[in-house]
């Protein structure tokens, strides 16, 4: 049952409630097993990319449980360093295992890394960190093999403000004796997340939210209860639904200054932003073109521009939208377009003409956030829509069919 379909035009009514970040999750999932204690992640996502990485971990001894809506971690029998090359391009944060196993054991292989189709995503900057901490690195045909070789550098500066560099850097200097500084770095929400679990293990770290972290680590980190923070790329593309197809569409569970910039452009599409204690509802009349162009936090975060084009095809005027973190992130447009949408691209930038309306087509869900632009077009188009390759949406968003139809939507898998 990979196949979404929507009849869309049924207006939204009700709470949609968000979800803990997939993107501080995983990287915390990660984290765990640098202790033996047990330590309970609250409130885990039902998404693929979790269930992935259990699966991995259990592969090499790790055990995860769920208990209700938490999951259980206790990594004190770690029987093997070489992740399965089963696990070849399921899920692009199996790349932090190669800090985590690397931390513990001193060395790991693993396959390569996977994820979204969205252009070039090189692993230079993990590569610094690994050369950092000490460690050899080699890559045959099918894996990534790392040794450690030395104690390494205590001062390590980033090439680049990597978000999964850095997070490989905190959970590999976390279990390093001695002091680590790491310049460079960057500064998202679930940096800051990932650093506060890892303090609350046992672990002194400074600096986290700015460019320079400075970590302490220790040899044992000890289990502790933790629950992420919301998913603001899921609480933003809800605000999105909601100004696109809600009617009194509430959104909980989200954290508003994790989203400046994303607020930002909402009020210049002219879409009024309310909250009313622990709910927050987008409404408009008349959507206005947006101008956004992507850049690493605080600016506006890469993952919501395929969201942003759906609501672009409903303004009244032309929008552009610049692509600056990856060159092939593009691939909602010729989905989009086949559902009526006016968007041409030139390089890094679309211009999209607002239309009256989408008509629902067969479309494909190349990557995760392209297939929840799609979604969103689906809910808001006329007819039906059917989007093939709905488990990369799984990859992110819990629940999302079974959410969208308690609050109103006609939606169903085939």
């Amino acid at each position: 049952m990979d196949t979404l379909c929507i009849n869309g035009g049924s207006p939204l009514q009700g709470v949609l409630p968000g979800q803990v970040s997939k993107n501080a999750f995983i990287p915390i999932l990660a984290a765990s097993t640098l202790c033996e204690e047990e330590v309970c992640l609250q409130n885990a996502p039902e998404i693929l990319d979790v269930d992935t990485y259990c699966k991995i971990m259990k592969s090499i001894g790790i055990k995860t449980n769920k208990q209700g809506n938490d999951l259980l971690v206790k990594a004190d029998s770690i029987h093997t360093w070489e992740i399965s090359p089963e696990f070849d391009q399921r899920a692009r944060g199996i790349i932090l295992m190669l800090g985590a196993i690397g931390a513990r054991l001193g060395r790991v292989k693993l396959p390569y890394p996977g994820g979204c189709k969205i252009g070039d995503r090189k692993l230079d900057a993990h590569l610094e960190v690994m050369k950092g901490m000490g460690f050899e690195v080699k890559f045959t045909q099918d894996a990534i093999v790392a040794n450690q070789t030395q104690r390494g550098v205590t001062t390590i500066p980033l090439s680049f403000p990597s978000v999964s560099a850095t997070l490989l850097a905190l959970i590999m200097a976390s279990r390093r004796t001695g002091q680590t500084v790491l310049s460079n770095t960057a500064r998202e929400p679930e940096i800051v997340d990932l650093v506060d679990f890892l303090n609350g293990m046992g672990a002194k770290i400074r600096g986290a939210g700015s460019s320079t972290i400075t970590i302490t680590g220790i040899d044992e980190l000890k289990g502790i209860n933790y629950e992420a923070i919301p998913d603001r790329i899921v609480s933003g593309t809800y605000l999105v639904a909601s100004a696109l197809v809600g009617e009194r569409l509430r959104v909980t569970k989200i954290r508003l200054h994790h989203l400046s910039e994303v607020i930002t452009q909402l009020k210049h599409a002219s879409i009024d932003i309310h909250q009313e204690g622990d709910y927050v509802e987008a409404r408009c009349n008349e959507i206005t073109p947006v101008n956004i162009t992507t850049a690493v936090y605080p600016g506006f975060p890469t993952d919501l521009q395929p969201i942003f084009s759906t609501l672009a095809t409903f303004a009244k005027g032309t929008s552009t939208i610049r692509e600056t973190l990856y060159n092939n992130r593009f691939a909602h447009v010729n989905e989009l377009q086949k559902m009526g949408a006016k968007i041409t691209q030139h390089d890094d930038t679309i211009s999209i003409q607002g239309v009256e309306h989408l008509q629902g087509a067969p479309v494909r869900a190349n990557d995760l956030r392209a297939g929840a632009a799609l979604v969103l077009a689906g809910l808001a188009a006329e007819g039906t829509t059917k989007i093939q390759n709905i488990s990369q949406v799984d990859r992110g968003y819990d629940n999302l069919d079974i959410k969208l139809t308690r609050i109103g939507a006609d939606i169903w898998r085939e």
